[in-house]
């Protein structure tokens, strides 16, 4: 099991609880993805559009893994985490960070989506915060957490800034999706400085 498993599942609100996905979210995982207004704002990584072999394929690649062919010592370190989030009792989207390599080893990038019918009520936001404490609580070596926000979303943006984050640059005409075209993609990011300054002193030890 990973440091991750050790926090969930996590009710973060009344309505809201952060879980695995499990065998059974399928049907639903389908229902809500399906759309082309949550596709546009996502990487290619999301499918659109999507169908129930991705939802099956998605499922079976994030559930927990308790068995050794999963967990042994053989295993590479897990460095994509996503997870589902349940509100009101139901599937409704998804949030979870992956832990980049090479010279960006000290960076996670965050990422989260709900379904169209749970926008606009603060859930995102909550589900965002959750993940940056989530890493914060968990990988102790990352000192940044960002995330690439697509041309026009709006909604996003205003989540991350209520997180913290800061709006470092626009990237132009990075982005393309067949649905869209190309747009740009503005960084957003989050810095832990007391981490930094860590790292820094350790360098010149």
């Amino acid at each position: 099991m990973s440091s991750m498993d050790a926090l969930l599942p996590a009710r973060i609100s009344p309505r809201i609880t952060i879980r695995h996905f499990q065998p059974g979210d399928e049907p639903r995982l389908l229902q809500i993805a399906n759309n082309p207004n949550i596709a546009r704002n996502l990487t290619t990584m999301f499918p659109h559009p999507y169908t129930l072999a991705d939802a099956e394929f998605w499922v079976a690649a994030n559930r927990l893994k308790t068995s050794p062919e999963d967990t042994g010592p053989a295993v590479p370190r897990q460095r994509h985490f996503s997870y589902a989030v349940e509100i009101d009792g139901q599937l409704g989207g998804a949030g979870g960070f992956t832990l980049l390599g090479d010279y960006r080893a000290r960076t996670a990038e965050i990422g989260y989506w709900l379904g169209e019918e749970y926008w606009g009520q603060g859930i995102a936001t909550a589900v965002a915060a959750w993940v940056v404490e989530s890493v914060r609580a968990t990988q102790g070596d990352v000192v940044r957490v960002e995330a690439a926000v697509f041309e026009g979303n709006e909604g996003s943006r205003r989540v991350l800034e209520k997180c913290g984050f800061v709006r470092e640059g626009i990237q132009r005409a990075a982005g393309y999706r067949k649905e869209r075209g190309v747009f740009d993609v503005w960084m957003m990011a989050l810095v832990w400085d007391d981490r930094v300054e860590a790292e820094r002193t350790e360098a010149r030890e």
